[in-house]
């Protein structure tokens, strides 16, 4: 009959290996997540710069968007409000990005805190 001391280090342990991997997923979702920002700013960046481009063109300029193969010809207003609704878009998708990066940020601080707290509950001697 196994003594409970190992009985409790032993599921102790197993707790502590199952946070561990719940951490680690964790942090490589808001690797991802933090790259997703990145990205987005970038597209808005970009976004707002060839809105700019745009709205600098003389009267009667034109303006081509690639459309799978080829390039097709637009016109000037049409190309900046498809811009800003593009901006728009990226605006939503970015603040949602933000959101997951916060509840991540605060899932793994809770995880950190768990792990912690079990290592020390580990470390205890355990009565007898």
């Amino acid at each position: 009959m196994p003594i409970p001391n190992q009985v409790n280090k032993g599921s102790a342990s197993q707790v502590l290996r199952e946070l561990i991997i719940e951490l680690e997923k964790n942090r490589n979702l808001l690797e991802n997540a933090l790259i997703s920002k990145i990205q987005l700013e970038r597209e808005i960046k970009e976004t707002e710069n060839a809105i700019e481009e745009t709205e600098n063109l003389e009267e009667g300029g034109s303006v081509y968007k690639v459309v799978g193969n080829i390039m097709v010809k637009k016109g000037k207003e049409e190309t900046i409000n498809e811009l800003k609704d593009r901006i728009h878009a990226l605006k939503i998708r970015h603040k949602e990005n933000e959101s997951v990066i916060k509840k991540l940020q605060t899932r793994i601080k809770q995880l950190e805190e768990r792990i912690m707290a079990e290592q020390r509950r580990m470390r205890t001697p355990q009565p007898v």
